[in-house]
């Protein structure tokens, strides 16, 4: 358990800035090609003083994994109180290895927070044009007749634009612990996800779920 509590001690996954995103996996390592998820209990964590981010993730992990065959329960259900700044003594690491194992839990997912990656992002807007069409005369020389017709021209009304916004980059990792497993066998997956500029919490949590799935049950 003590490669467990090290990583669990510093987890900190703060409140995401939204506005459009999207998911990407940076890297990603198995023990083993099968971890064999579908045998074992599975307590999913997203440590972070922010609670609606803390369970929009959990949830939208754990059904995940459920829709997958794979038994998982949220953390915030069992432990609704973690102080992501305090760190545990010998005492209280015993007691929730002893609250863990009452609930009959082999695996525990951890995600964390690394880092944060700001950048400007630039988009260039197209330029506008509207039209105007003004009367052209033209005199036939064999019936004697003039008759009209119209050109159109086209002018600029808006020009082309760059607009530069700071946006942010999230570099999640995603742990994964067999505590059925020796201290120095435990660790059997690590994930590193990049997050660049979420757009809704919703979204986003849905989508990297989706991803971290992925990798774990192929």
């Amino acid at each position: 358990m003590k490669i467990f509590f090290k990583t669990f001690g510093i987890l900190v996954l703060t409140a995401l800035q939204f506005s459009c995103s999207s998911v990407e996996t940076l890297s990603s390592w198995k023990k083993d090609k099968s971890l064999g998820l579908k045998n074992k209990n599975i307590i999913v964590f997203s440590k972070t003083e922010d609670n609606l981010i803390r369970r929009q993730f959990e949830e939208n992990l754990v059904n995940r994994l459920n829709d997958n065959g794979v038994h998982s329960i949220e953390s915030y259900k069992s432990f609704p109180v973690i102080d992501s700044n305090k760190k545990l003594s010998v005492i209280e690491e015993s007691e929730l290895v002893n609250r863990i194992k009452n609930k009959d839990i082999d695996v525990v997912v951890l995600t964390t927070l690394k880092e944060i990656q700001e950048y400007t992002k630039s988009v260039e807007s197209s330029a506008e044009y509207s039209v105007r069409s003004y009367p052209v005369y033209f005199y036939n020389k064999y019936s004697g007749n003039f008759y009209i017709d119209y050109v159109n021209n086209y002018y600029q009304t808006k020009p082309a634009r760059i607009e530069n916004f700071e946006v942010k980059k999230y570099i999640l990792e995603t742990v994964v612990f067999d505590l059925t497993e020796k201290d120095d066998n435990q660790l059997i997956s690590v994930i590193i996800s990049e997050i660049d500029n979420p757009k809704n919490l919703r979204a986003i949590s849905k989508d990297f779920s989706k991803e971290i799935v992925k990798l774990l049950i192929d």
